[in-house]
């Protein structure tokens, strides 16, 4: 029972509570049967259950409940008012109440026009659409909407709820936060090199078959093992931030204040043990930062495709024909060499470690970006099998050397090369090939670059040494503006083979795995190859940087190799440099003419200067012409005074003038000779 005589009324689907009309005292039977005609004529049937009365307007006015919630009594709602207007013992009168929504139909999507050959479905399964959730929070919406395939997010790097910096490096970092597919298809096209050239396409190398692997967790928890390796040492460190690169994974440590760095290296071995690591190095510290870099090797290493390099958007923004893939760093970015501002380079690693597959990454970005009127090649491969499939390719001056004779007399002919445009350059008034070829308006005018590729370098100086070192010294000191270019290997980085002289020339390295730290200060100048990994992993240092830099190098197959090789071939013809061969050959008949005795014995080198004149005089007399390296592969001598022997008989008319790379003629015969050798006795 509820206080007050109010008793709950249920009222159509509605639960209201109502308030019925108090009870008075009974009236006389005649004033009743009135007042029962009287609300029969006038008033609807009552909703109530209990004892009701029907009152005029006025009066339903004036016995409205008063806001007092002492007041006991309370006045009847009419009989007429809606359910919704009526006043309940819990609530004041509500307001209309919203009619619920009618569910709707899903409408019908007309389906995409069909080919002709498939017919269209007459049946078709409808999604709903999803209801609005508007009485959830945002957040709720969010969560209960069906979820959608996720895509990987590539940032570099990313940041987790405890504050730690967790770097997963993606396939394809051209635009975070993009499609690969889309960024891919919607960036401008490859470059196409000028002239007549045929470049070969993209789809001759592969993709990359690895998928993205999220490795934050991984990473994390090798973070937190190496911080607690770190105190167990008393050693105070925290990791800032981790990068996962394709090889190896860095730590970047932040070091408490007061702890001696030098300690770290003191206990490499202990970390590597509880990183079961091979190969540990520590960095300190990372360039351009106050941390230090713990570098772990990954359980997988993730191929670097040379294809992914030469299609990244910072090697299409270069224009530049002699701009080179290298591979990519540890934060993914791709690696790219100038070799015009190298401008040579010296790769050292052993047997195994990607120095060839280096090579060949380098050969391929020129076949793909630069045509033959832009950078030719020339190729030295003593082991006879690694460069050999570029026979034929339109860029080489001449076949790949493999004769060591043959090599030594092709870097003799790059240094008169070197002399020759040096002269050109000075009669125009220019100071290198770049000011040459914007004088020149006829582009069959303009001059080439030259890169040299010389494999198993070692090999060369074993049978050829003081040639070969001479060129290779003079090449490095004064080729750079003359536009010429050196890219020399070797596998055996002794003291012997990179002479401190060549080093000194040479200030661009990369360093592979090697055997020992010995190896790497010979490369590098610092210790670190001797704990690569091998299979690319190698120490980029070029020389606008000041410390080696950590690179996955490109990987490109043999099968690659060969099939843009036989397209580039096919394609296109071969355009050699007779100059070359005639040098070379020139260079084997005077090696051979003192055996056979068809030459004078020049065993015996001259003293003065008198008498050199007159042994280079009779040369020029019996070969009908004369250069400068005829005279340092006969007498002996150095560059610069084979040079001056030379202007000394152009002087004397015994020689033509500079011809450009062709040989001096010889202006007189035998018969002038001796008439000259006749009135020098008679003086």
């Amino acid at each position: 029972d509820i206080p007050g005589g109010f008793t709950p009324v249920p009222s159509g689907d509605l639960y209201e509570e109502h308030i019925p009309v108090p009870q008075e005292a009974p009236a006389s039977s005649g004033r009743r049967r009135r007042a029962d005609r009287q609300s029969g004529e006038n008033a609807q049937p009552s909703p109530f259950s209990g004892n009701t009365q029907s009152m005029p307007a006025a009066a339903q006015r004036q016995a409205q409940p008063s806001a007092d919630p002492a007041n006991a009594k309370k006045q009847p709602q009419p009989a007429d008012r809606p359910a919704w207007e009526q006043q309940s013992i819990f609530a004041p009168a509500r307001e209309q109440p919203v009619p619920e929504e009618k569910k709707k139909e899903p409408v019908p999507v007309p389906m995409p026009r069909q080919p002709d050959k498939a017919p269209v479905p007459e049946t078709r399964k409808e999604t709903p659409s999803l209801p609005l959730q508007q009485d959830k929070p945002v957040r709720e919406q969010a969560e209960t909407r069906p979820s959608s395939p996720a895509k990987p997010v590539y940032t570099d790097p990313a940041v987790p709820l405890d504050g730690r910096k967790i770097s997963v490096t993606g396939q394809n970092n051209d635009r975070p936060g993009q499609d690969p597919f889309e960024a891919k298809h919607t960036r401008e096209p490859m470059r196409t090199p000028a002239g007549n050239y045929q470049a070969p396409p993209l789809s001759l190398l592969q993709e990359k078959r690895q998928q993205q692997v999220d490795t934050t967790a991984e990473d994390e928890a090798r973070a937190s093992l190496l911080e607690h390796t770190l105190a167990s040492f008393n050693i105070t460190a925290h990791v800032e931030y981790v990068v996962h690169g394709p090889a190896i994974t860095r730590f970047a440590l932040r070091l408490a204040e007061g702890v001696n760095v030098n300690r770290l290296n003191t206990i490499s071995n202990n970390l590597a043990m509880t990183m079961k690591a091979i190969g540990l190095r520590i960095e300190i510290p990372i360039p351009g930062t106050s941390l230090v870099g713990i570098e772990v090797p990954n359980e997988k290493i993730s191929m670097v495709t040379l294809k992914e390099v030469l299609d990244s958007d910072i090697m299409r923004a270069n224009p530049s024909p002699t701009a080179v893939a290298i591979g990519k760093d540890i934060t993914g970015q791709p690696i790219l060499c100038e070799l015009s501002d190298m401008p040579h380079m010296l790769i050292a690693g052993a047997t195994g470690s990607g120095k060839s597959v280096c090579i060949n990454s380098i050969i391929q970005s020129i076949l793909y970006r630069a045509t033959p009127q832009q950078v030719r090649l020339l190729m030295i491969d003593p082991k006879l099998v690694e460069l050999q499939p570029y026979n034929g390719i339109p860029h080489l001056l001449t076949e790949v050397v493999s004769d060591p004779k043959k090599a030594a007399a092709a870097l003799d002919w790059l240094v008169e090369e070197m002399g020759d445009r040096y002269r050109r350059f000075q009669q125009i008034g220019v100071r290198n090939i770049s000011g040459y070829n914007r004088k020149m308006s006829n582009p069959a005018d303009k001059m080439p670059d030259i890169v040299a590729v010389i494999d198993e370098f070692s090999d060369l100086m074993v049978q050829c040494r003081k040639q070969v070192e001479e060129s290779i010294q003079r090449l490095a000191a004064l080729a750079r503006a003359a536009g010429i270019y050196m890219i020399v290997a070797t596998q055996r980085p002794s003291v012997d083979v990179i002479t401190g002289v060549i080093k000194a020339n040479i200030p661009s390295r990369i360093a592979f795995a090697v055997a020992n730290n010995v190896d790497s200060r010979t490369i590098i100048d610092s210790v670190g190859a001797e704990k690569l990994l091998g299979k690319g992993d190698m120490l980029y240092f070029p020389r606008s940087e000041f410390r080696p830099i950590r690179v996955q190098g490109c990987f490109v197959s043999d099968s690659e190799v060969q099939e843009i090789a036989d397209y580039v071939k096919t394609h296109n013809e071969a355009l050699y440099d007779a100059r070359v061969d005639e040098h070379m050959e020139k260079a084997i008949q005077e090696e051979q003419a003192p055996a056979a005795g068809k030459e004078p014995d020049f065993e015996h080198q001259p003293d003065t200067e008198n008498e050199m004149l007159q042994r280079a005089i009779e040369m020029a007399v019996e070969s009908g012409q004369m250069s400068i390296s005829m005279l340092r592969r006969r007498l002996g001598l150095g560059h610069s005074r084979a040079g001056k022997l030379i202007d000394t008989m152009a002087q004397m008319g015994i020689i033509s003038q500079d011809e450009g790379p062709k040989p001096r003629r010889t202006l007189i015969t035998r018969e002038d000779y001796l008439r000259m050798q006749a009135e020098i006795l008679d003086q």
